[in-house]
């Protein structure tokens, strides 16, 4: 399990102030570590921190271990070190299993070495060739040539030889790499009397070099930069370039049986350096050594480790990582500062800097601090709100307080006050500027005063106000609201000209040329800017999530998981190079130098073909790491540090180009290489394919289709053949209906005519008792005439014709109802002569010409009309009368049942709505073929 820790005892393994307050983590085999007993570390190229245990070799990103072991592939649990090779593969040095390889994630021996029982502490790598030590033994393994020799050192021969004898006093010699060149020092400090360091050939012939170290016993050396050496006796460290000794430092806190078997040097710090130090028995302890204050300081006694250390690396991101024998390993953050919380607990209100002295204000007390330290007390009446300068004397403004001096502040009633040249300003309910009222509003409140020669500038939670001291006016300054995010000013700077607003919305850079944002879009975690310090060309922000820092127009965030006790910052002051920050929980005190940017994380990208593997490397907070990637260079889109691919399966055919970038809250951002990466259509959306089908197709519609045109034009020209016929007919029938009408109406017709006249003549000739006889052969010759008419009419050709239609219907209508002296009215929306479908006009005159004879004989209407309307659709005939009507349903006769079943026949509606005395219509309705 992944323990915690944090401790104000604990001092910052480069700087140490007693008052900080700083977080290491400890892995155990809990965390996922392969064993608690832990031997050498080294980091990768990419990042990843490689622990030899003794239960094999772990591997750790900050967030998970893999392990390897017997099972994959070792020949001995035991590892010891590990190196990374220019390939990318690792070398395995193990105790009795000799060393391995790890390429691809598969662990291997190379049985051309025949290692099998060497045992080896560390690697050295140099010129494509592993140095290795037992202790006894040195082991060259060039991976060129697969040749492997191993030699000892003997003390009498000054030289090396194959196989160790019994009774035979051997050098236990370390190799170590400096100037591009191999060089072993002595491992032990045992008085054999090897001294100096001297270089190694890979025959194993040793040159002495560096003249001037003849005299000392060497147990360790760092090569620090070009041309700059640190090499370590018993009790002093020795400074050097390639020439001479320029500096010796005697190391104080070494014990009489240790001496120095590593030596770090500390990031950033140019006289600090750790030393592990080893004694008699094996036992290491790792101390730190300041050059120039000659003090030591020992981390297992601080930490309080059970155990002895085994090694201690520094990552790239400067933090420490130690190694135990049995206690797992330790990881201590450089990048939280010795930061001293003072007031911890406390809502801090406002905070003030008279000079040397600083005044921290809560609801009800105040707080006077003599540099860093408490130095009084003092109880404040009401609610405290705000503090003020005047005259070099704190005043505290507060909510319902009785307004009193004291000898150490002043107390005023409200919530803000501020010395002027011509008086004060103060603030409750009521606004006072120089002891007259301006403003009566509980809505309004000052947060900062600035004075100009003629007015008086107020920045509030409404905006910039003025006041105008020559015509005692009071108004909003609207013209210096334009491009502000909001109206609410939480506090602002004016420096040479230029204003720095914090705002609810973020912070405003306004000048009389530019206005420039910074907000979320550009880097700010926390959009509600509480305060703003403003130091040489740097913007410190105090938000509501911390310490928002603004260089160079990079922007920085610093907060719990750097130190800083408060999570809201209220207020911010610098006192002797000092940050101050008021917040919700207490004041954090902070160095300014250690307010900066870290090292960002490191992030590997894997790529298979449009799919994407990220892992960010990182050993501290991940939950303030911040991962984006870039598609095609438009917007950089977020990530979740968290999760570890990304598919774009999905996405449109196109060729792309990403990029990956990751950054933690207070660094810069660590950028991938570019991927490139195609995404092809299915073969059924190539052009290509496509064409080909479509040419494909294309033919075969082709030959389709001319099969199918001269089977259509066959069959065409029997159509053609069939319609001429049918013409034919039709025309022959045509023929036939008007032959028949012209028959009729010459013989029948003519016939019905002359039996009607003869019997009027005769009525006339014969008594009156036989001429009423006669008057009904008459009129009954007149009906059958005028029956035959219309038959005679619809057998002809034009009677399929709505024109002739209507004109039939309107002039039986006019004929027949004029007799009666019934007046008709015709209406006709018919647009064109349309050609109605066979046998309907011998219906529809049937149908009208029974509704019209009912008009005369029921009626008693004195006037109709007529309506014809017609469309593409349908045909509709309205005939309407102003008579008696009658009630709907109470009338069965057989005309409207007949007239009902003729709109039938021809698959048409007709619809009689009747009203008594008001009339009748009856509405023919044909949808037309």
């Amino acid at each position: 399990m992944c323990k915690k820790l944090a401790s104000s005892l604990l001092i910052f393994l480069i700087v140490f102030v007693t008052s900080a307050q700083n977080n290491y983590q400890h892995y155990t085999s809990s965390d996922g570590l392969q064993h608690d007993v832990t031997y050498n570390m080294i980091q990768d190229s990419k990042g990843y921190i490689w622990i030899g245990t003794d239960d094999g070799l772990s591997k750790f990103d900050g967030k998970d271990f893999k392990n390897y072991s017997l099972k994959d592939g070792l020949t001995s649990n035991y590892v010891m070190d590990v190196k990374e090779l220019p390939d990318g593969n690792f070398a395995i040095a193990t105790w009795g299993g000799g060393l391995h390889f790890l390429e691809n994630d598969t662990i291997h021996k190379a049985p051309s070495f025949k290692d099998t029982n060497v045992k080896s502490y560390e690697i050295t790598f140099f010129d494509n060739k592993l140095y290795t030590d037992s202790g006894v033994e040195i082991a060259i393994y060039d991976l060129k040539t697969k040749r492997f020799q191993s030699k000892v050192y003997v003390k009498n021969e000054q030289n090396f030889v194959d196989d160790l004898e019994l009774d035979v006093e051997y050098h236990k010699l370390k190799p170590f790499i400096i100037n591009n060149k191999v060089y072993v020092h002595n491992q032990e400090l045992s008085n054999d009397n090897f001294k100096g360091v001297k270089e190694l050939s890979s025959s194993f012939k040793l040159q002495s070099v560096f003249p001037f170290l003849s005299e000392f016993e060497i147990s360790s050396a760092l090569e620090i930069e070009i041309d700059s050496y640190v090499f370590a006796t018993k009790t002093t460290l020795l400074f050097s370039n390639r020439n001479n000794i320029h500096k010796k430092i005697t190391i104080h806190g070494i014990k009489e049986n240790e001496f120095v078997v590593k030596i770090l040097k500390a990031p950033h710090e140019k006289n600090i350096f750790l030393l592990v130090v080893k004694n008699e028995k094996g036992e290491k302890r790792l101390i730190q050594f300041n050059i120039e204050t000659k003090k030591t300081m020992d981390f297992s006694q601080i930490i309080g480790f059970n155990t002895t250390i085994s090694d201690a690396i520094f990552d790239f991101e400067n933090n420490l990582w130690i190694s135990t024998f049995g206690d797992g390993i330790y990881c201590f953050y450089y990048s939280n500062p010795t930061i001293k919380t003072v007031l911890e607990g406390a809502y801090i209100i406002d905070i003030l800097k008279i000079d040397s002295t600083v005044y921290a204000q809560t609801s009800s007390k105040l707080y006077v601090f003599t540099k860093d330290s408490l130095t009084d007390n003092l109880t404040t009446d009401g609610f405290a709100k705000h503090l003020s300068n005047i005259n070099n004397k704190v005043t505290v403004s507060s909510l319902r307080a009785k307004p009193s001096k004291t000898p150490k502040f002043n107390l005023v009633s409200g919530r803000f006050y501020s010395k002027t040249k011509g008086g004060f300003i103060r603030q409750g309910d009521t606004l006072f500027i120089n002891q007259k009222q301006v403003l009566i509003s509980n809505e309004l409140f000052v947060n900062l005063v600035e004075e100009k020669e003629h007015s008086i500038h107020l920045y509030t939670n409404k905006g910039r106000w003025m006041y105008d001291l020559k015509n005692e006016t009071f108004t909003r300054d609207s013209l210096f609201q334009i491009g502000l995010p909001s109206e609410k000013i939480n506090d602002a700077i004016i420096k040479d000209n230029t204003y720095y607003i914090a705002t609810d919305k973020g912070l405003v850079i306004k000048n009389k040329d530019s206005i420039s944002l910074y907000n979320n879009k550009t880097g700010l975690k926390n959009e509600r800017i509480n305060c703003i310090l403003l130091k040489e060309n740097t913007i410190y922000l105090g938000t509501q999530s911390g310490l928002s820092v603004i260089k160079d127009s990079k922007v920085y965030h610093f907060s719990k998981s750097f130190g800083i006790q408060s999570l809201a910052i209220h207020k911010i002051i610098e006192l002797n190079n000092h940050l101050w920050l008021a917040g919700n929980n207490g004041i954090s005190i902070v160095n300014l130098k250690d307010v900066k940017a870290t090292n960002p994380p490191k992030i590997h990208i894997s790529q298979n073909n449009k799919n994407f593997v990220y892992e960010v490397i990182t050993y501290q907070d991940r939950n303030a790491i911040n991962v984006e990637y870039q598609l095609n260079k438009n917007q950089w889109l977020s990530l979740n540090p968290n999760e570890n691919s990304l598919d774009f399966t999905n996405f449109a055919p196109n060729k792309y180009q990403i990029q990956f970038r990751v950054q933690n809250s207070h660094s810069d951002w660590m950028y991938s290489s570019i991927f490139n990466f195609e995404i092809k259509p299915p073969w059924y959306k190539v052009w290509w394919i496509l064409l080909l089908l479509f040419l494909c197709f294309s033919s075969f519609i082709g030959v389709v289709f001319l099969s199918r045109l001269k089977a259509v034009s066959k069959r065409n020209e029997i159509l053609k053949n069939e319609i001429s016929k049918r013409i034919l007919a039709e025309s022959e029938l045509t023929e036939a209906r008007d032959t028949i009408a012209r028959d009729f109406h010459d013989d029948l017709g003519n016939k019905l005519a002359s039996i009607s006249l003869l019997s009027e003549v005769l009525s006339t000739k014969v008594k009156k008792e036989n001429s009423n006889m006669i008057m009904t052969i008459k009129n009954d010759a007149d009906y059958l005439y005028k029956g035959t008419k219309d038959f005679i009419f619809s057998l002809q050709e034009k009677s399929n014709y709505l024109d002739e239609l209507n004109i039939y219907l309107t002039d039986f209508a006019e004929d027949y109802l004029y007799q009666f002296g019934v007046d008709l009215e015709v209406e006709s929306t018919i647009k064109s002569n349309i050609k109605l479908p066979y046998y309907w006009s011998k219906q529809i005159i049937f149908i009208f010409k029974e509704a019209i004879t009912n008009i005369v004989k029921h009626a008693n209407s004195n006037s109709v009309k007529f309506i014809f309307n017609c469309n593409d659709t349908h045909l509709e005939i309205k005939l309407s009368d102003d008579g008696k009507g009658f009630k709907e349903g109470a009338i069965q006769s057989n005309g409207l049942k007949n007239m009902k079943s003729r709109a039938k026949k021809i698959d048409c509606e007709l619809n009689i709505t009747s009203i008594p005395n008001q009339g009748t219509t009856i509405t023919f309705l044909g949808q037309l073929p």
